[in-house]
């Protein structure tokens, strides 16, 4: 009887062992998976803090700030606005659009003194293509009347540049 119970137990201990190989290579089967999935996501993460932080302005992912200058520049020479009469040009900050699919960011811009003429080719060369500025805002002080450049105005604007990576932030 002895070497029957000997023979069971071994068969017990064997069976029991296999039974702890089994849910071991199960267990580690499914982390594999688990760790393959978690490095994918990881990657996707990755890519899209790329695309974030690479989002840029005036239409192209490749297009910066110095761009934006250049087309405020270029519409300024394009008006014949006199040296110094661009006051301000402030960039605020990055935001979601109304309906929250996209991002833009306000630039305000003063201009001390301008024609009407002046400042509506400035405008329309800002927002004509290749540019994608938006106007969101105008306000134009009548000039004093015993002033003696009566003419000139006062202008101050608010543009929307769409922020782009990839063409979605």
């Amino acid at each position: 009887m002895r070497i029957k119970s000997r023979t069971v137990v071994w068969v017990l201990a064997a069976g029991v062992g296999l039974a702890c190989v089994g849910w071991s290579w199960g267990y580690m089967s499914d982390c594999r998976d688990e760790a393959a999935s978690a490095a994918a996501e990881a990657r996707e993460c990755q890519s899209l803090a790329e695309r974030i932080t690479s989002a840029s302005v005036v239409g192209s992912p490749t297009a910066g700030p110095v761009e934006l200058t250049g087309a405020i520049s270029s519409a300024a020479d394009a008006a014949g606005l006199p040296e110094g009469s661009l006051q301000r040009i402030d960039p605020g900050a990055v935001r979601r659009t109304a309906d929250g699919t996209q991002m833009e960011r306000p630039v305000e811009i003063s201009i001390g003194s301008a024609t009407l003429e002046q400042a509506f080719v400035f405008l329309h060369q800002l927002v004509s293509p290749p540019n994608v500025l938006t106007l969101a805002s105008l306000q134009m002080k009548a000039p004093d009347s015993s002033a003696s450049d009566s003419d000139r105005w006062i202008v101050q604007t608010t543009l929307v540049v769409p922020i782009s990576g990839d063409q979605q932030p």
